[in-house]
């Protein structure tokens, strides 16, 4: 379950970062 959860944070992690980067 650490796992899923790890990687659903490092997935929201990149959306927003993808997020900021096309709001630029």
């Amino acid at each position: 379950m650490n796992l899923i959860k790890g990687f659903v944070q490092e997935l929201n992690f990149w959306v927003r970062t993808w997020k900021a980067k096309a709001v630029m």
